[in-house]
């Protein structure tokens, strides 16, 4: 604040509204404190201009905090609500995020002890309703509210709702660096014709549209070798919402899940990237792909042992990895664990090499992949963050005729791409890519993507072709192609050792069968293997229903049903009253069931 004639504007308004707290004075060289003990003492230097423009509080009556502004060195403003609760100890915790603002502070116990009197006893006539969450957020007798870190918007433009945080640290860096101009013909018009790029940057469009249009969250995995251009997407995809550092908007799957989770609620509504899922604990990838997915954090107790709210959130997620999530699942400790349908449709591997130029179908003019790559990276590390902040001036501005139009596309993507006879986890998956098709569109015709009309269905519905090619399950149910996966597994393993032939031997071979998992006879058609209930549920499809399973491998054309249509048969494998199995056939080992 180098103007004087503003500056005592800002001292007249201030000492109006803000009601200092008796002895404080905010004077052009700061806050100051007087002694009215004694007058003759020389003043208190507190701080630089620091204003309590607010009193702040949820919707409920708590999370009281104080709006602050300041500006720094260079006259650039700051403002951040301030949570009084982080008063409550000694106040380092203020101190750091005021002196990392750039305002200062005087040093000495009686300017702290001031400082933390003058932010806790300001309280403004104005008041600001607070969030500690970014994202969304629904305003009583209005519309939907986008709040970001600085400013909310709505479409009744000025809105009074700010995001108040006791950790400005760990909000995404949701900078911006150049013009639409410079993103648009540095960054997005390299995605035309590359269906994996434009997918991912319609993604970074897409998480804002899930409250739109009611949709969950979840995640897309591009899966494939190293150096083909995986982590180039997430930058470019990253580079629509902010940017700046080593590693722009990206974070790493590297971490607890307890890291993610409070990442993940630090982008609500934001696209979350997270590179290389290879270095993750496979367990971690195991919880953190429902905990993302399904927005809500782990129940925690409070210090007094009441149960504390648990985080929240709403995001589509962008990630990358050499494996997808069975594979990495399958590295967990105590032996391979399965992935579960619920886990895999949550995160979709999505096969990254095109089989073209690696993770690219056109070059537009660089002479090989890297050369491609390369121009990405460097251009989203200067370009960023300002098609994300249009983007959402876009949809605030009519939320509900955004909504609309996007319903439109996304039910246009279903007809055209959805195999008739795709399971319900199929459809679902197909919702997550006629969103991110939906979000591209629109932003084309907002003029924010510099794409032709369609590109953006174009690439999801490749994409989508894609996941379902690299599917074990195709447009199947995943349990089903899991549960003939594991019978097939226990056969090609056990088949020989721990199946006792019975009837005629016409291999001429007499074994011996230890630990006995069934029989195994011969018919004109192959070999059967019978398999008695308790084996069946216990090591064949162990974690399974059973009933389920053999359903599965029935419909899978694997299973020879009893004459009456059961799903076990009575056979007599010995002198024995016959017994009750499951008979499989020896096809399954080849995937070749009989007509």
């Amino acid at each position: 604040m180098n103007d004087a004639g503003d500056f005592e504007k800002l001292r007249a308004s201030n000492a109006e509204a803000a009601n200092l707290p008796p002895g404080f004075r905010l004077t052009r060289e700061g806050v100051l404190w007087f002694n009215a003990g004694n007058p003759d003492d020389a003043p208190l230097h507190v701080c630089g201009p620091l204003r309590v423009t607010a009193a702040t509080h949820d919707t409920t009556g708590n999370a009281w905090g104080a709006l602050l502004e300041w500006h720094d060195a260079n006259g650039q403003r700051h403002e951040w609500a301030m949570p009084r609760a982080m008063l409550a100890g000694d106040g380092s915790e203020v101190r750091e995020r005021l002196l990392d603002g750039g305002l200062f502070l005087a040093p000495g116990r009686k300017a702290r002890e001031k400082l933390a009197e003058y932010l806790g006893r300001c309280f403004p006539p104005e008041r600001v309703q607070c969030t500690p969450r970014l994202g969304w957020h629904d305003m009583p007798g209005g519309g939907p509210v986008f709040v970001l870190p600085d400013s909310a918007l709505g479409a009744d433009g000025a809105v009074k709702l700010r995001h108040q945080t006791d950790r400005p640290d760990a909000v995404p860096p949701l900078a911006r660096s150049g013009s639409l101009e410079d993103w648009q013909q540095a960054v997005a018009a390299l995605a035309v014709g590359n269906s994996r790029l434009a997918f991912s940057i319609a993604t970074a469009l897409a998480s804002p549209l899930l409250r739109l249009v009611s949709a969950e969250g979840g995640g897309f995995n591009m899966k494939g070798p190293s150096s083909i251009g995986k982590t180039t997407t997430l930058r470019a995809a990253g580079s629509v919402w902010g940017g700046g550092g080593l590693s722009g908007w990206c974070r790493s799957w590297r971490a607890t899940d307890n890291a993610l989770e409070a990442v993940a609620a630090a982008h609500c509504d934001l696209l979350l990237c997270l590179d290389e899922m290879g270095e993750a604990e496979p367990e971690v990838v195991a919880r953190t792909s429902y905990m993302l997915a399904n927005g809500a954090g782990k129940g925690r107790a409070s210090r007094d042992g009441s149960a504390r709210r648990a985080a929240e959130w709403r995001l589509l997620f962008l990630s990358t990895g050499e494996v997808g999530i069975a594979e990495r699942m399958a590295e967990t400790r105590g032996g391979p664990k399965r992935a579960r349908a619920g886990q895999e449709v949550r995160v979709l591997d999505i096969p990254a090499d095109t089989a073209v130029y690696g993770l690219f179908e056109t070059l537009h003019g660089h002479e090989r992949p890297g050369g491609l790559a390369d121009a990405l990276r460097a251009a989203a590390g200067r370009f960023y963050g300002v098609a994300g902040r249009l983007w959402l001036e876009y949809l605030a501005a009519n939320p509900d005729g955004v909504a609309a139009v996007a319903r439109e596309v996304m039910s246009t993507f279903a007809v055209r791409n959805i195999p008739a006879n795709a399971d319900g986890q199929v459809r679902r998956a197909a919702n997550r890519f006629a969103i991110v098709a939906a979000a591209g569109e629109l932003a084309v015709a907002a003029g924010i993507l510099p794409w032709p009309p369609g590109e953006a269905t174009r690439a999801a519905a490749a994409c989508f072709k894609a996941w379902i090619g690299a599917r074990a399950g195709g447009v199947g149910a995943a349990e089903d192609a899991a549960a003939v996966a594991m019978v097939r597994r226990f056969i090609l393993a056990h088949g020989l050792s721990r199946f006792e032939v019975v009837g005629d031997d016409t291999e001429g071979v007499e074994r011996m069968t230890f630990n006995r998992a069934g029989w195994r006879k011969r018919n004109d058609s192959g070999w059967r293997y019978l398999i008695p209930p308790a084996t069946w549920a216990g090591e064949v499809v162990a974690g399974l229903d059973p009933q389920a399973a053999a359903r599965a491998t029935d419909r899978a054309g694997f299973l020879v049903r009893q004459e009456s249509g059961r799903l076990q048969r009575t056979e007599r494998v010995g002198a024995s009253e016959p017994v009750r199995v499951y008979v499989i056939r020896d096809a399954i080992m080849s995937g070749e069931a009989e007509g």
